[in-house]
């Protein structure tokens, strides 16, 4: 389980290879717009347990649930979604 608010980590390629620039800057830009969509469904829920689905999400953000899992994935480690704990206290 995660704490609010959540961090989804970007891709840390800084090499030389066009293509490989171009596939960290598009999955850095998936990762933050997913991090902003569920912080603020987080931030507007008021349970302090939550869970989300990658195939709920993935419409939502207009991306395939494989790219969702892919990216949320490195967050939680979950195949299916995510659940996430307002109070980090709660959190053991």
């Amino acid at each position: 389980m995660k704490a609010y608010p959540l961090y989804v980590p970007r891709s840390s390629y800084r090499g030389s290879d066009p293509a490989k620039r171009r596939r960290a800057a598009e999955y850095s830009a998936d990762a933050a717009r997913l991090e902003e969509y569920l912080n603020a469904r987080i931030k507007s829920n008021p349970n302090e347990v939550q869970q989300y689905f990658y195939g709920v999400i993935a419409p939502d953000v207009g991306m395939s649930e494989d790219r969702v899992r892919e990216v949320l994935y490195r967050v939680d480690c979950g195949h299916n979604g995510l659940t996430v704990s307002k109070d980090p206290a709660g959190l053991s």
